[in-house]
């Protein structure tokens, strides 16, 4: 990892890997592997799978006090956020959603009705997508509410967008109203 950090912040030269050419000022980088290349583009990995299409797969976290409070944030939006704002990484590469992780530290006071509103808006969200719920881990917090989701996609090679392809004067689209993601 340390030569990976050293290799981002002191990178100058591009990188070409199949068609896509890599910059510094893109902030992305490459690793060749055996079986098929590796692009890394915050905050979505890009793998190619197959020649004519590349798999996306992003991760997200909320944590409790951070990212939302319970406060005002009911179970059931929060289950739909969650999915919600990895869904949001998929598109903005240009993908299609497929397969969701979701991955969840309770305190020990969780009701199981709480519980359940948490996964009946993940699970809502998810068949808005047509996205499957493939997985997951639950464990304990010893304060703090914690959902992880990590979202896997997929989107044509021609078709993926990257940040190294903005251009001075391009339109910068957003979908809902800004700041959103306070619910």
């Amino acid at each position: 990892m340390a030569d990976f950090v050293s290799w981002e912040r002191q990178a100058s030269e591009p990188v070409q890997v199949d068609d896509v050419t890599l910059t510094p000022q893109s902030q992305v980088f490459s690793v060749r592997l055996p079986f098929g290349g590796f692009v890394w583009h915050r905050p979505t990995a890009v793998t190619i799978q197959r020649e004519e299409a590349l798999l996306l797969t992003t991760t997200d976290i909320l944590i409790e006090e951070v990212h939302f409070s319970l406060r005002y944030t009911p179970p059931y939006l929060l289950g739909r956020k969650a999915v919600s704002i990895s869904l949001s990484d998929i598109a903005a590469m240009g993908g299609e959603p497929l397969f969701v992780l979701v991955s969840i530290a309770l305190r020990a006071d969780t009701s199981k009705e709480f519980f359940d509103e948490i996964y009946r808006g993940i699970s809502d969200k998810c068949t808005e997508f047509n996205v499957s719920l493939i997985g997951g881990n639950t464990s304990s917090s010893p304060e703090s509410l914690v959902i992880d989701t990590t979202l896997i996609g997929e989107t044509e090679k021609d078709r993926a967008v990257l940040r190294s392809g903005a251009r001075p004067g391009d339109t910068i689209y957003v979908t809902g109203t800004l700041g959103d993601s306070a619910l």
